[in-house]
């Protein structure tokens, strides 16, 4: 296909829902820089909105949530789902995409597929696969049908896939063999936001602990709060806030409570202020059990703290030749809970994790994502 250098080429993103989270937030930094390059950029929603996120995409990028309002504020997403396709399939007829670009997991991204494959089969289709949980870390005969669907749509769309992980593009290799094209492009970060402090105000001499993901099954709250409950035997002055919503917040909030917590952990919820957060913090935990390329992380690593993560593979790899973040066997509190500590009481090795973290994040802005991501789409609008 032969482009017009004058003429901006038309690229939609699709996503479930436009809240707070990782998938969400590195697709707004991406679509914001490509708008800058020779794109014009469109994002969608499905079902629903933030209107701070919202008010994070740049002016020249349209926005539209496919689903009617009327039906927005029904219980089941699967049926808020259902609804939305249509929508999405009138939305494809009206607007001639030259690149569509998924964002979807499970059953979402399968019904997109054939909306795309009916409606929006002239555009060149992009899938992101921003996770090594769900179907893809399964072996269950369920999830080998989905991989199964999933793939023979890959291969029906001739779909290029972009893995933001080595992990991620070791499964992909494996799972599937329908895709037109696979390529290796990590997650990359606003360091013009995300960046370490002047100057840190610790005036009560309290360590502040971080955790920022959404409160749900797989990220191990659970782990973190045992590790905590042993360091509070300790002695040490400390407190834990944990940044985000999901599922397990009752349960999470009943467990700070009856083991008497609750001066120490902080549930924060969903902030527009993150980074000014993490600039007040001095360690990091993360200690979620699969991961593709975490976002949240990086961001930690960018605004200076000290990291203490799970050594799962994802992040093994990530951090193979350099000493940036401590490890900890994902389900071991004990251990959790012996590293926490000696961050705490040994300034010299915090602020030795401090300054290393900030110089890793250096290698993985967002201009430099998108500016793989356009690469990519040129090549494949050129060979088409």
């Amino acid at each position: 296909m032969i482009q017009d250098k004058n003429k901006k080429i038309k690229v939609l993103h699709v996503l479930n829902e436009l809240i707070f989270g990782g998938v969400e937030t590195s697709t707004i930094d991406l679509c914001n820089q490509l708008e800058t390059k020779n794109f014009e950029v469109t994002i969608i929603s499905l079902l629903d909105a933030d209107k701070e996120l919202v008010s994070r995409i740049k002016k020249g990028i349209s926005f539209e949530i496919i689903l009617n309002e009327y039906f927005r504020n029904y219980s089941f997403k699967i049926l808020k789902l259902l609804i939305s396709i249509p929508f999405f399939c009138i939305h494809l007829i009206r607007n001639k995409y030259e690149i569509i670009h998924t964002h979807n997991y499970q059953y979402q991204i399968l019904f997109l597929l054939v909306s795309i494959k009916i409606f929006g089969k002239s555009a060149i289709h992009f899938h992101t696969i921003h996770t090594t949980g769900i179907h893809y870390g399964d072996i269950s005969f369920k999830s080998a049908i989905k991989i199964y669907v999933e793939n023979y749509f890959y291969k029906l769309l001739k779909t290029n896939i972009v893995a933001v992980s080595e992990l991620v593009e070791k499964n992909t290799i494996k799972l599937f063999s329908g895709y037109n094209k696979l390529e290796l492009i990590g997650n990359g970060i606003n360091l013009k936001v995300f960046h370490p402090s002047k100057k840190k105000s610790n005036t009560l001499n309290i360590q502040r602990l971080v955790y920022v993901s959404r409160l749900t099954h797989g990220k191990n709250h659970l782990t973190l709060l045992k590790a905590v409950k042993i360091l509070d035997l300790k002695g040490i002055k400390f407190e834990l806030l944990l940044i985000g919503d999901g599922q397990l917040k009752r349960y999470l909030l009943e467990y700070v409570e009856l083991n008497n917590l609750k001066n120490i952990v902080k549930f924060l919820g969903t902030i527009s202020n993150v980074a000014e957060t993490l600039r007040s913090c001095d360690i990091a935990i993360f200690p979620s059990e699969f991961e593709a390329d975490s976002v949240s992380l990086l961001e930690k690593l960018a605004c200076g703290l000290a990291v203490i993560c799970s050594n799962i593979e994802t992040f093994r790899l990530k951090f193979k030749h350099e000493k940036t973040v401590q490890f900890f066997n994902v389900f071991d509190e004990i251990e959790l809970s012996k590293l926490i500590y000696n961050m705490c009481v040994d300034s010299s090795m915090r602020l030795q994790y401090q300054n290393t973290s900030s110089n890793f994040a250096k290698n993985f802005t967002i201009e430099c994502t998108a500016a793989k991501y356009s690469k990519y789409y040129n090549s494949m609008l050129l060979t088409n």
